[in-house]
C-alpha cells in the first residue's frame, strides 16, 4: 500500500506529526502542531485523502498519540501534565485529563530537557523525555483497553554557570503508569529501570505484547 503526503500550508512550520491507525475502519489520524495552528487530520480511506480540523491544545507540543479500543483518540502533551481525550472530530473537542506525572518545581518536567554529556565536563544536550501514550488493544490480553503513559524525568537539578545551559537534569529515570478508566485516574507511577547508579535513562518507548 501507500500513504499520500498531507499537504500543509505554504510557509507553515510543522512539528513532527504523530500518527495513529485504526485497522478496523482503515482510518488514519494525524495530530500536528504548527506555526499557524494545531490540527487533526483524518483519513477514512487508508491515507488517500485527508480532512483537516483545526484546534488549539493550549499546552504546546504533542509527543504521542494512541487509539483506545472504542476508537477514542488520545494525545499526550509535551508539558507532561495533560492527556487529550478527543470526544469529537468536527469540530475537534477533547477532555483535558491530568496525567500521573508530578509537577515538582525542583525537578521540572519537559518533553525535551538538558542533560550532561560527560559527568565531569561542561557539554550538555537536550534529551527526549516523553510522555509516550499507548493502549492495550490485544484481544487476549487480561488488561485490554488499558492506557499506559511512559516518561523520563530527572531525580534532581544541577547548575553549572560554565555549561551550555545553566540548569540541567541529573539521574534521569524511566517511569510508567496505567489507567483502566480511560484516563480518569492512574496507578502509582513505577520506575522501570532498576539500576542503583546515577546513570541517565531517557528517550522512553514501550510496546505491549499479546499477553498485555
Amino acid at each position: 500500500g501507500r500513504l499520500n503526503m498531507v499537504l500543509f500550508e505554504e510557509g507553515e512550520y510543522q512539528d513532527f506529526p504523530k500518527i495513529a491507525y485504526n485497522p478496523s475502519t482503515n482510518s488514519l489520524y494525524i495530530v500536528s502542531i504548527s506555526s499557524i495552528d494545531d490540527a487533526l487530520y483524518i483519513s477514512r480511506d487508508g491515507g488517500n485523502s485527508f480532512v483537516r480540523y483545526r484546534f488549539r491544545t493550549g499546552g504546546g507540543f504533542i509527543t504521542s498519540v494512541a487509539l483506545g479500543i472504542d476508537g477514542t483518540l488520545y494525545a499526550a502533551e509535551g508539558s507532561g501534565q495533560n492527556l487529550l481525550r478527543f470526544i469529537s472530530a468536527n469540530p475537534p473537542l477533547f477532555d483535558l485529563l491530568r496525567t500521573p506525572i508530578d509537577t515538582d518545581p525542583n525537578r521540572p518536567f519537559s518533553f525535551i530537557s538538558p542533560a550532561k554529556l560527560f559527568r565531569y565536563g561542561d557539554r550538555q544536550w537536550f534529551v527526549y523525555a516523553g510522555p509516550e501514550v499507548l493502549t492495550d488493544l490485544n484481544q487476549k490480553s487480561p488488561h485490554r483497553g488499558r492506557i499506559y503513559v511512559v516518561w523520563s524525568r530527572r531525580s534532581e537539578t544541577g547548575q553549572n554557570p560554565n555549561g551550555e545551559f545553566r540548569d540541567f537534569g541529573i539521574n534521569y529515570d524511566i517511569y510508567t503508569s496505567y489507567s483502566d478508566n480511560r484516563g480518569e485516574s492512574w496507578s502509582r507511577p513505577v520506575r522501570v529501570n532498576d539500576d542503583l547508579s546515577v546513570a541517565d535513562q531517557f528517550f522512553p518507548s514501550a510496546k505491549i505484547d499479546s499477553s498485555g
